[in-house]
């Protein structure tokens, strides 16, 4: 009994923990899901990468009509929103936001156990990035990626 978007996340978080270079050590690294979820000791730190949950939404498919006791299986579309956060002192910084786009990109698209959660009928898909100006408080470099995971989600499966 799997639920497949949050295996996704779950693993999603452990891989930007791995990420070289991101501020930290061990399990003590600048990586959070969702803001809330950071400890302030970590928020200081950069670079820092932070994972939003983002949406989970039906995609539309053939008509499948349910029956008692049974709900067919839909496919769905999860796009998590992961944020490189690079700090107001960083030198070069496209060039430090360019290289950490790589790394994660290399790191997700090439995970096996990602593959495995998103089954034979589903796909990981990088949607595109976007680097956002300086904020007027924090003044650091941001670059937003999203992804998009296709995947089978069965309803019996959360039961």
């Amino acid at each position: 009994m799997t639920d497949i978007r949050e295996a996704i996340l779950a693993r999603l978080l452990a891989i930007l923990g791995t990420i070289e270079g991101v501020a930290g050590s061990g399990t003590d690294k600048a990586v959070g899901r969702n803001i809330e979820d950071i400890p302030a000791r970590l928020l200081v730190r950069r670079p820092a990468i932070i994972l939003h949950d983002g949406a989970e939404q039906f995609l539309a498919a053939g008509d499948q009509r349910m029956r008692a006791g049974f709900v067919p299986p839909q496919r769905m579309e999860l796009t998590p929103l992961i944020v490189i956060l690079a700090g107001a002192e960083a030198q070069n910084v496209g060039t430090l936001l360019s290289l950490f786009r790589a790394r994660l990109l290399a790191a997700v698209m090439a995970d096996s156990e990602l593959v495995g959660l998103i089954g034979t009928n589903g796909k990981i898909h990088f949607a595109g990035d976007q680097v956002l100006p300086p904020g007027p408080e924090s003044r650091e470099g941001r670059m937003e990626l999203t992804f998009v995971f296709t995947y089978v989600l069965n309803f019996a499966d959360l039961a």
